[in-house]
């Protein structure tokens, strides 16, 4: 079926841009006389005279926008500063030169920096607990583990019947952060302190309780719950080599922080399987110690 098309209508599609493909000559008079015919007469259509657009200006050419990348638990400080010599320290020694250490920037909000003052037992085993960074209450008294968080850790201790001597506390850093989270860079240049407090205390098992605990810990930057349900070793630099030979093969377990439990205490079975890890990792390394038989009290 042809398409008929008067010449207003061809006039007005080509205005449109659309273009009209017409009969071949022959067929063309017959055509337009028929067309003619059954339409009006047609004004003339006077094609617009289109305006001179300006040509665009090129726009510079500008370097690429640097892509967003999500914050590793690896990110850099520049604020770092050395810390002195901490090689051949006692625990005192380690306390004392923290109290004047000027690392990174949690040493301005620093009332005492923390330390867990309880005895090096003789004998028996030695459970470390290490605890995310402190906070006021810690900052205020220089014991770890103050407050809420401290009675639930003292709940946990309990239900694994652990004696108080046989148990050291230590959090990720040793100066508490005044309203914010410690940084990863702090955390990691901290971490100095705690790896020279483990090989003196020589635990024999470790239970790292929070994200930041884990980083100072392992330095891996899988989530906490990659890390959970499975032993790992604490990951010794290049200038804490010396430490090597008590340091490597003390098993960390990691698990929740103490505070998540106390917002979240539908996690505190999965906290207890944790610690149950700890206990048989621990039944392996020595003697035989007695079963844990009840969960977390609430």
């Amino acid at each position: 079926m042809a398409l008929m098309l008067d010449r207003r209508q061809r006039a007005m599609l080509a205005e449109m841009g659309v273009r009209v493909w017409l009969p071949l000559p022959e067929a063309a008079a017959p055509v337009a006389a028929v067309a003619d015919a059954i339409a009006p007469a047609a004004e003339p259509v006077v094609a617009p005279v289109p305006t001179p657009v300006p040509a665009p200006v090129p726009e510079p050419i500008r370097p690429p926008a640097p892509v967003a990348t999500p914050a590793a638990f690896a990110a850099t400080d520049t604020g770092l500063q050395p810390l002195p010599l901490l090689q051949g320290q006692s625990l005192p020694q380690l306390q004392q030169l923290a109290d004047s250490c000027k690392g990174c920037e949690l040493h301005r909000t620093r009332q005492h920096s923390v330390w867990d003052a309880t005895p090096i037992p003789a004998e028996g085993p030695r459970w470390l607990f290490v605890i995310d960074a402190p906070g006021a209450a810690e900052n205020a008294s220089g014991q770890p583990a103050q407050g809420d968080t401290g009675k639930l850790l003292q709940q946990m201790l309990a239900a694994l019947r652990l004696p108080a001597a046989q148990v050291r506390r230590v959090h990720a850093t040793r100066c508490a952060p005044e309203g914010r989270v410690a940084t990863p860079a702090e955390v990691g240049h901290c971490s100095a302190w705690l790896r020279r407090d483990i090989a003196l205390y020589q635990p024999d098992l470790i239970v790292a309780l929070g994200r930041a605990a884990a980083w100072a810990l392992l330095r891996s930057e899988q989530p906490l719950g990659q890390l959970r349900g499975q032993p790992a070793r604490i990951h010794l630099p290049p200038e804490d080599a010396d430490l090597q030979p008590v340091l490597a093969d003390i098993p960390v377990v990691v698990s929740y922080p103490l505070d998540f439990l106390l917002r979240h205490p539908e996690a505190k079975p999965r906290a207890w399987s944790d610690l149950c890890l700890a206990a048989d990792l621990l039944q392996q390394r020595r003697s035989p110690v007695s079963s844990p038989d009840s969960g977390i009290p609430s």
